[in-house]
């Protein structure tokens, strides 16, 4: 009966979102004001019914009551937004809000089909956001001062980004973030102030060559932070304010060519522009590599058609970081084709609609901050903020040695080190141990695939290195991969008894001192889980508490420590960090536990503390450390 539901309200959905994108360009054309508002008010009766629809079918497949809560918390959110804008704003644009609301609720209804506690997490961030967006515009319309401080703007911006580039350290490829706040974030609004301010009062050549100084100030140190994202979007808000403010096409023009010269630069300076450009151009080609997070979206796309395979009926969870960049993939399996594209022109819809009412504002500083605010909204990139992953951020196949097969020699099995879609960069380590009496040097031969046997994948190199003659299983070699998004994988061996190390780079042709840079930010990756100091204080705490428990809650707390030496072990860093969440508060309670009290249970069964997702995480499979080479022969070697 269930699977019948499901199958009906994609049906539903689907007809729901038609009309209401229908009567986001039907409004716009109609005269009549009455039917004009009968029109919005129905626009928000659709919002509603798609929201029931969705969330009791989440609901049905799930019977999670969060989902419930959720629903209930998001509805009054809507309610407070209609309400509240409504009344500060008597002139503001109903469409625009209504748009703004069908747009969460996408994004809501597939964040809970997907990980409940993101969306609760989401919610909060969106609550908090539109009450600032509330005040804005008043503080702006109050204070006048605002467009006099031309100059001041455009200090705040250049200080703070040079201040980023200087002192922040490299994150994922790039400098973002200065004592974990992003600066650009709040230098977009500097920038977008500084412009209207300027523009509003000159537009004469003096001023447009003083403008794009202080704007190729701001792209130039961005660029030099590897921050690609911001400066094609400081870059875009500069062009379409000078266009607008000047209406001189030539200014447009100019800024086009430059622009596209600035790209075909960025393409040959930096290798993840080339390989993301490889990507867009034939995913399927270098399907291995960075193409792989691309194909398996349009696999997830072909897989939904034009109708959808229903809520919670197809697979969205293998898409690789489907909650951020591949959120769109996820809604065209499950809500279709039809309802993406509905999806895409709502959003035209809505940045239409903003152009519109910044172009129909006099004044002119707030006519551009208007429009130099909506382009910043409508061409937003992606932050490390959103989980620090651009598209190609995974390991596309396993990576590992080959091992004993005592079965077949002749046959080597893969013993995976980097396991298929970790995210990346990262870095993971395995102990082996030598298979044959007396043997002297060891060969790792190292592997990219999913096959059982290493012969059957592909080999990427070999790496040899002496070892004290010792009896068997007697002498071990500990093998470290550190892998990043540009494809450079540094493979170290260490030979436990001397401590001797002997390093390989596999890369693609990258140029010399750029290889040198990156395999220096890999550098501090090179740490194990169990080195850090937060795990080290988190298994002393635990320790402790053993001690000090009750009898009753020593097993407990014994299945807790043997839990975390379980993730360690795995070295999935969040994995790692929500079991220590979990921990934190677990052991919080169990310190203030009295057994003359109800009992207590700090099962992970009845604590949402951490992310059952992550605990699934393919990156977390148990392995077995007591991996054995072969010595085939007198070569002493492992075998390929």
């Amino acid at each position: 009966m269930i699977n019948v539901i499901v199958e009906l309200s994609k049906y539903i959905i689907l007809t729901l979102m038609i009309i209401y994108t229908f009567h986001c360009f039907y409004t716009v054309r109609q005269p009549d004001e009455e039917e004009r508002n009968e029109l919005l008010r129905q626009q928000l009766l659709l919002i509603f019914f798609i929201d029931f629809t969705a969330f009791l079918i989440i609901y049905l497949k799930t019977f999670n009551f969060q989902v419930v809560e959720f629903y209930a918390e998001m509805l009054l959110f809507f309610a407070a937004i209609q309400i509240l804008y409504r009344l500060f704003y008597k002139k503001a644009s109903i469409l625009l809000l209504n748009n703004m609301c069908m747009l969460l609720s996408v994004g809501f209804i597939m964040l809970c089909r997907l990980d409940i506690s993101a969306a609760q997490k989401q919610l909060l961030i969106a609550a908090g956001a539109s009450g600032i967006a509330l005040i804005i515009p008043v503080m702006i319309r109050k204070m006048r001062f605002l467009r006099k401080l031309t100059w001041v703007y455009a200090g705040i911006g250049i200080v703070l980004l040079g201040a980023v580039f200087a002192l922040a350290r490299t994150s994922y490829g790039a400098k973002l973030s200065l004592m974990g706040v992003q600066p650009s974030e709040a230098i977009k609004i500097t920038f977008v102030f500084f412009m209207a301010s300027f523009l509003s009062r000159d537009t004469s050549f003096r001023a447009i060559v003083q403008v794009s100084v202080v704007a190729a100030l701001h792209v130039g140190i961005l660029v030099l932070s590897k921050d690609l994202g911001s400066a094609v979007i400081f870059f875009a808000a500069y062009l379409i304010m000078v266009y607008v403010a000047t209406r001189n096409v030539g200014y447009l023009g100019l800024g086009i060519v430059g622009g596209s010269g600035a790209a075909v630069v960025a393409y040959h300076l930096f290798g993840h522009v080339r390989q993301r450009v490889s990507a867009w151009k034939d995913p399927m080609a270098v399907y291995q590599n960075e193409g792989y997070q691309i194909v398996q979206s349009l696999f997830a796309i072909g897989t939904g058609g034009w109708f959808g395979m229903g809520l919670c009926q197809g697979s969205p969870e293998s898409i690789p970081v489907v909650k951020n960049d591949f959120i769109f993939s996820a809604i065209c399996e499950e809500l279709g084709g039809i309802f993406a594209i509905c999806l895409i022109l709502v959003c035209m819809s809505f940045f239409l609609m903003i152009v519109n009412i910044a172009l129909r504002i006099i004044n002119p500083f707030y006519k551009l901050i208007a429009l130099g605010l909506g382009l910043v909204c409508g061409v937003k990139e992606r932050k490390e903020e959103i989980k620090d992953y651009i598209l190609t951020d995974i390991c596309p196949f396993s990576l590992g040695v080959a091992t004993i097969n005592e079965a077949d020699p002749d046959r080597a099995y893969m013993a995976n080190i980097i396991n298929r879609n970790t995210v990346l960069p990262c870095s993971r380590v395995r102990r082996f141990y030598t298979a044959s009496d007396q043997q002297d040097y060891v060969v790792v031969e190292v592997h990219q695939g999913e096959n059982t046997y290493a012969q059957d994948n592909l080999l990427l190199g070999k790496i040899e290195i002496s070892v004290p003659p010792k009896p068997k299983g007697k002498e071990a070699v500990d093998v470290r991969f550190t892998y990043d998004i540009n494809g450079i994988l540094v493979v170290d061996t260490r030979v436990v008894s001397t401590g001797v190390v002997k390093t390989h780079i596999i890369s693609q042709k990258i140029p010399e001192a750029e290889l040198e840079e990156r395999v220096r930010e890999l550098e501090k990756l090179k740490v194990h889980p169990r080195d850090l100091s937060e795990n080290q204080q988190m298994m002393e705490r635990l320790e402790a508490l053993y001690q000090e428990v009750y009898p009753e809650q020593k097993e407990q707390v014994q299945q807790m420590i043997r839990t975390f030496e379980e993730f360690l072990d795995g070295q999935n860093p969040r994995q790692i960090q929500g079991y220590r969440r979990y921990l934190e508060k677990a052991v919080s309670v169990l310190e203030y536990y009295d057994p003359f009290e109800e009992e207590f249970d700090a099962s992970e069964s009845d604590w949402d503390l951490w992310d059952e997702e992550e605990a699934q995480d393919p990156d977390n499979e148990e392995t077995d450390e007591e991996e054995f080479w072969k010595k085939e022969g007198d070569d002493h070697s492992w075998t390929s």
